[in-house]
């Protein structure tokens, strides 16, 4: 597992993907760059809104990419110059961005889901994540419901398929853009649970002060002589306890000094009681 998962990270998973900066000058006709902070007008849960979105991709030349919508239909996407742009498709729920490079001994996979707004698609996520995208995935199990994020500290489960089946016993490796690194092992259902590292160095009050991190996991397959790498990317906010635990931290202690201080009166008392008969 060690050599594996060592191997990993030495070779970087090939096909990467980042947050594209904003435009050096706004236009409003331009593509949103997903920051996480909330777009100019539109909904923006989930760093995004009803327009496209951009990201960078490294290592992706000649790759194919699918844009997976909410009713499973799909679109080939190209990207240029290291850029990607997601189109606005008019549905709201889940899209899967899947970006396949094969290197002909090894296949490495890059998969993203990402929410975008729209009309009602009618369809539920599992459907998306249900779907069979490429040979090996690991698929949110579950995926984060609107209106809520991977959060540090909190608990999320994935799970490893190929070619759909779930697979049990394969090293997974879950790294953080803070530098955090964790391991583990699928269990018999092909399942394995992090505790998403509660890593960065500075929190603010507030979920708009905190740019969100990146987040990925990793697995590897090895069939008939072929290696499938495939990585999981998605962003992750500091955990609310932070800031939202700051008032009860100071009741807890205001109300800690009240008690101690009546039953330090109450003893005073006592003792008085006792001198004085």
């Amino acid at each position: 597992m060690k050599t594996l998962l060592a191997g990993l990270l030495a070779s970087g998973c090939c096909v990467s993907v980042a947050l594209a900066q904003p435009p050096a000058h706004g236009d409003a006709a331009a593509p949103a760059a997903e920051t996480g902070q909330k777009p100019a007008g539109g909904h923006a849960g989930h760093g995004g809104g009803r327009r496209a979105k951009m990201l960078m991709l490294a290592n992706a030349d000649g790759a194919r990419i699918t844009y997976w919508k909410p009713d499973l239909t799909r679109m080939e996407l190209s990207a240029e110059h290291g850029h990607l742009t997601l189109p606005p498709t008019g549905m709201d729920n889940y899209h899967a961005l899947v970006v396949e490079q094969d290197w002909g001994p090894e296949k490495d996979t890059l998969i993203r889901y990402e929410y975008s707004f729209g009309k009602p698609s009618g369809h539920s996520p599992a459907e998306l994540t249900a779907a069979v995208k490429t040979e090996l995935e690991v698929v949110p199990d579950p995926i984060p419901r609107e209106h809520y994020r991977y959060m540090a500290a909190d608990r999320w489960s994935f799970l490893v398929r190929y070619q759909g089946q779930p697979l049990a016993g394969t090293p997974v490796l879950l790294a953080t853009s803070q530098g955090s690194r964790l391991e583990a092992v699928t269990d018999a259902a092909g399942r394995v649970t992090f505790r998403l590292p509660d890593d960065f160095p500075e929190v603010e009050a507030g979920r708009e002060n905190n740019t969100p991190a990146e987040l990925s996991v990793t697995a590897s397959h090895r069939e008939d002589g072929l290696e499938f790498v495939t990585v999981l990317t998605a962003p992750y906010h500091a955990d609310p306890a932070h800031w939202q635990s700051f008032p009860t931290g100071v009741a807890i202690a205001g109300a800690g000094f009240l008690v101690g201080g009546l039953v330090g009166f109450r003893r005073r008392h006592d003792n008085k009681k006792r001198g004085s008969a």
